[in-house]
């Protein structure tokens, strides 16, 4: 190749590779998400690792709803909330900061005195506002 055809085709490309390594026309790359839920279930009881051992997703009238959370990844402060609805009703919105460094497991519980009535209900959690994930329950008449 001509010396000189040599180098106007790297004086031609020069300015696309800078532009490929600053993420493009000035565009910024969105950095990954630092926390990820890896797992949620619904269960009666949690274990003292807060995890749920028998998941379930259906409950009769007396019992407690338990959530239990996985995530994965670092961040110095993450909020996790759960709004527990039934129908379009929302129960209850509890929410937990985390500051997480790997894996780590969050628990959630809902309990009614008196009972549940019978029905569908659902668990949304949220992570830092933004949907992460739902599980739907229900509520059976007892014999």
């Amino acid at each position: 190749m001509d010396p000189g055809l040599r180098a106007l085709a790297v004086a031609g490309l020069a300015p696309l590779l800078l532009a490929c390594q600053a993420g493009g026309a000035g565009a910024a790359a969105s950095p990954p998400p630092a926390i990820k839920v890896v797992e949620m279930r619904l269960g009666r009881a949690v274990g003292d690792d807060k995890r749920v051992r028998q998941p379930q997703d259906v409950f009769a009238a007396p019992d407690t709803f338990f959530l239990s959370v996985e995530t994965e990844g670092t961040s110095p402060r993450a909020v996790l909330k759960v709004r527990w609805t039934r129908g379009s009703e929302v129960l209850a919105e509890t929410e937990q900061a985390i500051a997480a460094d790997g894996s780590a497991v969050t628990e959630f519980h809902l309990r009614k005195s008196g009972g549940w009535p019978p029905g569908e209900y659902a668990a949304e959690l949220l992570l830092d506002q933004v949907s992460a994930g739902r599980r739907s329950l229900s509520v059976k008449q007892t014999p």
